[in-house]
């Protein structure tokens, strides 16, 4: 039976690898990808790579690193990408596991499969967005399923693992550095004074988590770029100054707003958390219909019609809202549930609290965006696979199947989403081409819009065609409301 389970786990992970892989590959450059594809051929040896990308001053080697590999190689980008998020999915599923003992590759899939497409679109379709964002996810998972084993396995290969993956997980992105070492001080501290289990492990992660964040903060310092940088260095929290109280409001709205994309995902967790409530709740059901139903669906519904409608007047304001009702109604039933089942009801919580977490560092610093919130819907994620195994497990052949279909068509939508994508840039890839042989001054191209598209995809096209006409055409990319956008000339690479 657990041979045919695992078998089973394979083809679905599989699966979900080829889709990944098929979406990669056919996901085109954008922004600073043209970027890094320019500096290819530029730089001569791996040490002036390095170089280069140590003093570009912002700490984040192995990220900057691998999408300046990644960006040069279609076949291995999409391996790669392919590779991440099904490791991703699959470490989530063994959390999941961990957590109630039991466990559905096919639910984790489909609820990976509801990734809102304003995120998918930087980090899978943008490289560098990828590159920064899910690998420091993929090693937050790995050591917490490393620090969560049971057994009693040799401890010394798991704590220098755990060690080193600590220190290269936090050489990716500032504001992730930061997360991380809160999560892993929190689960390190958990297991060490309250499970006293797993100690030298835990201890390990923590030591390579704290030097680690402690390289990428120091680095701009080591290469004089601190005073240039600002971005998720820089703090607005100022509680007495109007300007930064505005920015605090206006980037909990952005985040909150921009969160709407994944309206159905937002809607089934809804819904499992209404389930979760009704079970537990016996005879008072028609009370618990009453009370909970307006303020779990509110804000997904909110977020359906801003999807539909997002010109809507007062959509920030209303999204903040509902999200507000939905927060404190998810709050509620997790910490209910937590004090009526024990161990499962306060791993949700965590995971809830994980997800907040992950999110609430977003509220002070800049730039933000929707590659940023990729963390806290994997926490989400794996949140609304426990809670769906927990109230579904085991699956009958019928919710397999249907969970099989609704899965198959979100992934033939997607494919034919990025397919359209692919083909609008070819085309568009001829006509600048043509134009840039056959007139004289500057060249406007439509801008392509699509939920699966970075927001700046074109703020380094020109990069693109830099070494065909080095910096004698001025790029202008046109949007669809005959607004012109000027796109900036390259510029001396400061090595």
């Amino acid at each position: 039976m657990k041979e045919k389970r695992r078998l089973s786990e394979t083809i679905v992970f599989s699966a979900f690898f080829v889709f990944i892989l098929t979406v990669s590959l056919l996901s085109p450059y954008v922004s600073d990808d043209y970027y890094y594809q320019y500096l290819m051929g530029e730089m001569r040896s791996a040490g002036e790579v390095f170089s280069f990308f140590l003093h570009f001053g912002n700490g984040r080697i192995l990220g900057n690193l691998l999408a300046f590999v990644l960006s040069n190689n279609l076949a291995v980008c999409a391996i790669v990408k392919a590779s991440v998020a099904t490791a991703i999915l699959f470490s989530g599923h063994l959390l999941v596991e961990k957590i109630t003992g039991k466990g559905s590759a096919v639910l984790s899939v489909f609820f990976a499969l509801l990734f809102p497409p304003v995120i998918t679109a930087e980090v899978i379709t943008w490289t560098s967005g990828f590159s920064n964002y899910l690998p420091p996810i993929l090693i937050l998972l790995i050591i917490s399923n490393i620090l969560l084993r049971d057994g009693d396995r040799p401890r010394f290969p798991a704590s220098v693992a755990v060690f080193f993956l600590g220190i290269a997980g936090q050489l990716f992105v500032e504001h992730s550095s930061v997360i991380d070492l809160v999560l892993i001080g929190g689960l390190s501290g958990y297991l060490v004074f309250r499970e006293k289990k797993n100690i030298a492990e835990s201890v390990s992660a923590l030591a390579g988590t704290a030097i680690g964040t402690a390289v990428i903060f120091l680095i701009p310092l080591m290469t004089d770029a601190a005073g240039k940088l600002s971005g998720y260095r820089k703090i607005y929290l100022d509680l007495w100054d109007g300007e930064s109280q505005f920015y605090v409001i206006s980037s909990v709205m952005q985040i909150i707003r921009e969160l709407c994309g994944g309206w159905l995902f937002w809607l089934l967790f809804a819904s499992l958390l209404f389930a979760l409530l009704v079970k537990t709740t016996g005879r008072r059901k028609v009370a618990a219909l009453i009370i909970s139903a307006p303020a779990l669906f509110a804000y997904p519904a909110l977020s359906l019609i801003l999807t539909v409608r997002p010109d809507m007047k007062r959509q920030y304001l209303l999204s903040t809202l509902a999200f507000a009702f939905f927060f404190i109604a998810t709050a509620v039933i997790l910490i209910r549930y937590a004090v009526l089942s024990g161990r499962t009801g306060i791993t949700c919580t965590v995971l809830f609290a994980c997800a907040c977490v992950s999110v609430a560092p977003l509220v002070v610093v800049y730039p933000i965006g929707p590659r940023c919130y990729a963390l806290a819907v994997t926490f989400m994620i794996v949140l609304s696979c426990v809670i769906a195994v927990e109230l579904l497990h085991p699956l009958s052949k019928r919710q397999i199947i249907c969970f099989c279909i609704a899965s198959a068509l979100i992934v033939s939508a997607v494919i034919g989403a990025y397919i359209k994508l692919n083909a609008d840039y070819r085309e568009r890839d001829l006509y600048i081409r043509d134009k840039i042989e056959n007139t004289t001054g500057r060249v406007e191209f439509k801008k392509i819009n699509s939920p699966f598209l970075h927001y700046y995809a074109d703020s380094m096209i020109d990069y693109r065609y830099y070494t065909d006409t080095p910096g004698d055409r001025p790029l202008i990319a046109v949007d669809y409301d005959g607004k012109t956008v000027p796109d900036r000339q390259p510029e001396p690479i400061p090595y």
